[in-house]
């Protein structure tokens, strides 16, 4: 699919050049969308994104130099 204009949706995102020398991104309609979809008894604290597995050290694995 081609697109094209001054207004742009590509994977969530609206990418607008209507204003000559700048871009504007925004993901408005994507994060709507999101909010509505999730389950609504979410909750919870997480001090990182990251999965707890990510942090996990293999002390067998061999040295790189």
């Amino acid at each position: 699919m081609t697109s094209r204009g001054k207004t742009i949706e590509y994977l969530g995102m609206c990418i607008d050049y209507t204003v000559k020398g700048k871009v504007k991104l925004s993901m408005y309609d994507y994060i709507d969308k999101m909010l509505t979809e999730l389950p609504s008894d979410i909750n919870g604290v997480s001090t990182t994104p990251a999965a707890l597995h990510l942090f996990n050290v293999d002390d067998g694995a061999e040295k790189l130099d």
